[in-house]
């Protein structure tokens, strides 16, 4: 009886071990999300960088011409000047160290904008603004 008992326990030793090899042979390691494997992963496919959200982000610029809640429009340099209209629905506007609104620009100042183009529009993602106070 004893030794029934003891083949029954072998063969299931046995069986355990044999699903544990045949796991470990089955692992690819290029499918498991290990630190290393993930990064290269994003190695073999980067994000361009200067896109946003399948954009390409572009920067100019220039002098303001006009601004409102909704829009700005720039005159970039060059001969003749070009007028360049950006909607500014979810812009970031700094002017100097801090954060302000479209009410805190006005015409004739120095502004680099960074934008996206889409569907023919052009839209603001940041306005940055050199500080009065700190640029004089």
């Amino acid at each position: 009886m004893y030794g029934m008992h003891g083949r029954i326990a072998a063969l299931g030793i046995l069986a355990w071990g044999l699903v544990a090899l045949l796991t470990v042979v089955r692992h690819d390691p290029n499918t498991s999300y290990t630190p290393a494997t993930k990064r290269a992963a994003l190695d073999a496919h980067p994000r361009t960088r200067g896109e946003s959200g399948g954009a390409q982000v572009k920067d100019m610029r220039g002098t303001i011409k006009s601004v409102n809640d909704r829009q700005l429009v720039l005159e970039a340099p060059g001969t003749p000047p070009t007028e360049y209209a950006f909607d500014l629905n979810g812009c970031t506007i700094r002017r100097g160290q801090r954060q302000t609104g479209p009410s805190d620009l006005v015409g004739g100042d120095a502004v680099g904008v960074l934008y996206v183009e889409s569907d023919g529009k052009l839209f603001a993602r940041m306005i940055l603004a050199p500080d009065p106070e700190t640029s004089r």
